[in-house]
């Protein structure tokens, strides 16, 4: 037995309702995991330790251009080449979900660890796994629904995560 289909059965008929749910829960887990691995990783530093620390180019281009690059184009390309991709060539050769999800969120993860700790921990474990489910929520709709979907949640997430004050 498949071990969500009590998700998937009582939720992808209501696609607003699932999205928003996903949503709240992928933002309070991620939030909840990167202040944990700041506190262990900074001994207590939520705010930051006042450190110069050099940024990346990725991280400035993110920065100068955030809703482009981060809420845009980030979300879409990883969306096909991270959840798409992944998860339509793993349906070909089986039709278990942990075989399905674990390859999209397995590179998932791994793209964000390359970024930080923090990045790997809160957006490659935790986002990347709600990006993984959402698409194969949706999927059994069309491979349309679940990639929009995908990159609906992982746009909106961004967009909250990236917001300037």
């Amino acid at each position: 037995m498949d071990p969500l289909s009590f998700w998937a059965t009582r939720e992808t008929d209501k696609p607003v309702r699932l999205l928003l749910r996903l949503l709240g829960e992928s933002l309070l887990l991620t939030s909840v995991v990167y202040s944990c691995v700041l506190l262990v990783q900074d001994g207590g530093a939520l705010a930051g330790s006042g450190d110069d620390e050099t940024t990346s180019p990725a991280l400035e281009l993110i920065s100068q251009h955030w809703f482009l690059v981060g809420v845009i184009a980030m979300p879409l390309i990883e969306t096909i080449l991270l959840q798409l991709i992944p998860i339509e060539i793993a349906r070909r050769f089986s039709s278990r979900f942990w075989l399905q999800v674990l390859p999209s969120w397995f590179l998932f993860a791994a793209l964000h660890f390359t970024n930080s700790i923090h990045s790997g921990f809160s957006a490659g474990i935790i986002a990347g796994w709600y990006f993984a489910l959402t698409y194969y929520l949706f999927r059994s709709k069309s491979v349309w629904h679940a990639s929009a979907a995908t990159f609906i949640l992982h746009a909106s997430s961004n967009f909250v995560l990236l917001c300037p004050d």
